[in-house]
């Protein structure tokens, strides 16, 4: 308490209290129990020295008063410990007093009980709580000195200063000055191994806590989950780091000898110990955004030549003496690392160091625990703390065929998992109008491109990508790929129908990808008008061709620093020759297939030398079949009585179209008559196929005519195929759309099969397709 005068006079009702020698003063008890407050009994009394006091507080709990030892109905008013005035006791309601005093509470708790003393994963976050506002907090523990503490508390919100050095205590405690709520991060780095109890002490109160710390060696490490990733140049590489003792690590990819460096900050940020990205090759090193570049679904990934590094995990890059690289204007460390690697010149930054996308060839990758890198007295990349070595093999991408399957009738997106898809299809050059076209590209080179362009990102590698898309990457001709999917036969001076791509929507054109095996499935709901540019004019022959086109003289190049697109000697990319980013100059590749859209038919089984039907009039008579719609398809089959027969009766049963394109169902005919006739039909999807003239026989003749359609469906081969150029002849029996107004009587399911057939056809195709292109 601070007393600037020995006299306060005080103007408190409009009469002055003359108040002489307040040197002596009284604590008293502050009395809030009546209407208006009391001066209470007198708890002690305490004089100046000098113009200060100091109250010992100890025995006090409660509302307390300041008055002169002289006069009892005085309070005096106190603002930050200095005597401003005092107050009649009658007046006590107008202005402030009375103090508190209350004990003071302190906590200070760890986040962590264990952590590692190395240069990264050393915070450990310190939550120090207490109900005063601020206070001096005094702390040390054994077998730290005062350096070590400072080091450990060294964060601005903790302001730790050391203690005077006259202070006995000094060598081994610091104070953090005027603290109150703090939530910070104490940094271990460095500090030896052990077991550290700390105490926490306000240094003018009884206020006080401990927490303990171990603190281990750093024992960081970081591993590659595969020592070399291979992939096609220009798709989709996916990595992944683990990391021991440590949630964040440096990596370089790339390196002089490769002609291409970037660096990247990664953190697993859902604590599963390991960090998992994924590299688009395509744009990697080109003046596009890391939102193409660089993706992880639950981890931090940060890329000096995509975006940048946030400041505090910032590398370092460093000479053979241990001083800082930057470009020659000292703009940005990361060029002048490039420069002093003769990836750039002095003139140039970090979009200078490709012409062209990264080429097949491999690729160093390196993870560091440390921010550090350096360039050695040989002008080679190093970095400081190299824990684990890998290699991104990038090979070359190519077109190794193009076939065709069909699936039953749907929108184009009905199925948007792939293996949904490899489960229904059935490989098929004959499709069916109204069911799914299919089309099938082992292709690679392409996935990266297409990332960039569609609007998903990376998301459209899992869940499809929208057909414009594809039609934007072909539209860019500098690109050089072509992908044409056109009738043979035009009308007149009208074009041939082709395959719409631009605009149309997902449910009547869309992409699956499989970027991992090299292959895409361009997926055609035919009965949509919107899915092609004009009517398809059943039956119409098709050719689907995808090529990688180059120009006989010039690679592609960029049209700008960075790119990255580009074409033929770095012209324009949509006036540019095509010039595909990964060939030689006049190296084309190219693949097709052959497909008809053709009516859906059906013809039955057990038909007389009259083309006329014979079904048993038995408890389990069979009617059966084949058919060109597709396999797995959902039908039913219908025996209608003709319109003279009584009683009259019609049966439908539901079945499944086979993997060989036939159908079969089993019908309760027992109450009919021998040689009443009738009407069978096979029904998909309201529509009736084949409808055919039957009749009721007492036994089914073994000398019957059975139609034998070419409705067999091949097992998928991992081999290129022949091209199928045979164009089957159109059938008289068109899909007569009927109301369906009968309800079904019995069900017979077929057995699928074969989407288990394909599914495991195709893995074992891109296994094999893997390890062609490994050799």
């Amino acid at each position: 308490m601070y007393n600037s005068s020995t006299t306060v006079d005080y103007n408190d009702t409009g009469n002055p209290l003359g108040l002489a020698d307040i040197n002596s003063l009284q604590i008293r008890e502050y009395d809030t129990s009546g209407d208006t407050p009391e001066i209470g009994s007198l708890e002690d009394e305490f004089g100046f020295d000098g113009n200060y006091a100091d109250i010992n507080t100890d025995d006090l709990d409660g509302e307390y008063v300041v008055t002169p030892a002289g006069d009892s109905s005085v309070a005096l008013v106190l603002e930050g410990g200095d005597i401003v005035g005092a107050v009649n006791e009658g007046n006590l309601t107008d202005y402030t007093t009375a103090w508190e005093v209350t004990s003071q509470d302190l906590s200070v708790d760890f986040d962590e009980d264990s952590v590692n003393n190395g240069a990264t994963d050393s915070a450990n976050e310190v939550d120090l709580n207490t109900n005063r506002g601020s206070s001096d907090v005094e702390v040390s523990a054994d077998g730290l000195e005062q350096a070590d503490l400072l080091s450990i508390f060294s964060a601005s919100a903790f302001n730790a200063q050391p203690l005077p050095s006259y202070d006995d205590d000094s060598e081994s405690t610091i104070v953090l000055d005027g603290v109150g709520d703090v939530t910070e991060d104490a940094d271990f780095e460095g500090i030896d191994e052990g077991e550290y109890e700390f105490e926490f002490e306000v240094s003018d109160t009884t206020a006080s806590d401990s927490g303990t710390v171990e603190v281990t060696e750093s024992d960081v490490d970081a591993s590659f989950s595969q020592g070399t990733y291979s992939q096609a140049a220009g798709d989709v590489v996916n990595m992944t780091i683990e990391l021991e003792d440590t949630d964040n690590a440096w990596v370089q990819v790339g390196d002089e000898d490769s002609g291409f460096v970037d660096v990247l900050y990664v953190e697993d940020d859902d604590d599963d110990d390991e960090v998992s990205f994924e590299i688009n090759t395509r744009t990697l090193g080109t003046s596009l955004g890391p939102e193409v570049v660089y993706n992880s679904e639950d981890d931090i990934v940060q890329s000096e030549m995509h975006g940048e590094i946030g400041p505090d995990n910032e590398p370092k890059y460093e000479n053979a003496d241990g001083n800082t690289l930057s470009e020659a204007d000292g703009d940005h460390d990361f060029s002048g690392y490039l420069e002093a690697l003769d990836l750039i010149d002095t003139d140039q930054d970090k979009t200078n160091q490709l012409i062209r996308p990264l080429q097949p060839t491999t690729y160093e990758v390196a993870v560091g625990g440390d921010n550090v890198f350096v360039v050695n007295d040989d002008d080679e990349s190093e970095l400081n703390d190299e824990l684990e070595l890998a290699t991104l093999d990038l090979t070359e991408p190519g077109v190794d065929n193009v076939q065709t399957w069909t699936a039953p009738s749907d929108s184009a997106d009905a199925d948007e998992e792939l293996q949904e898809v490899l489960d229904i299809v059935s490989q098929q050059s004959d499709i069916a109008e109204d069911d799914r076209l299919v089309i099938q590209a082992e292709a690679s080179g392409i996935y990266g491109h297409m990332v960039a362009i569609d609007e998903a990102g990376f998301d459209a590698l899992e869940d499809g990508f929208d057909a414009n898309t594809l039609y934007e990457l072909d539209n860019r001709t500098g690109e050089g790929v072509d992908l044409t999917v056109e009738a043979d036969d035009s009308t007149g001076n009208q074009q041939a129908t082709s395959l719409n791509l631009e605009d149309v929507a997902n449910q009547d054109v869309f992409i699956l990808a499989d970027n991992d095996g090299g292959q895409m499935f361009i997926i055609v709901d035919t009965s949509s008008d919107a899915a092609f540019s004009g009517s398809v004019d059943t039956p119409a022959e098709f050719t689907a061709e995808l090529t990688y086109d180059t120009d006989s003289s010039e690679r592609f190049e960029f049209d700008g620093t960075g790119g990255p697109l580009g074409s033929a000697g770095g012209d324009n990319v949509y006036d540019g020759d095509a010039a595909f980013p990964y060939f030689q100059a006049d190296s084309d590749q190219s693949q097709s297939a052959e497909f008809t859209i053709a009516d859906g038919t059906a013809s039955f089984d057990n038909q007389n030398a009259d083309e006329v039907v014979q079904i048993a009039n038995t408890g389990e008579a069979t009617v059966s079949g084949t058919t060109n719609i597709a396999p797995g398809s959902d039908a039913s089959i219908r025996v209608r009585s003709d319109s003279d027969v009584s009683p009259s009766f019609v049966k439908t049963v539901n079945t499944e179209i086979t993997e060989d394109g036939t159908f079969s169902a089993t019908f309760d005919l027992s109450e009919q008559s021998v040689d009443d006739t009738a009407t069978v039909s096979l029904r998909v999807g309201g529509s009736a196929y084949g409808q055919t003239d039957a009749v009721i026989v007492e036994q089914v003749s073994d000398e019957t005519a059975t139609p034998e359609p070419d409705t067999a469906t091949p097992e998928p081969d991992t081999a290129t195929p022949e091209p199928d150029t045979a164009t089957p002849e159109p059938d008289d029996d068109t899909a007569t759309p009927e109301p369906d107004t009968d309800t079904p009587t019995e069900s017979n399911t077929g057995t699928p099969g074969f989407g288990v057939v394909v599914a495991l056809t195709a893995l074992i195709a891109a296994a094999l397709l893997a390890v062609r292109r490994d050799n």
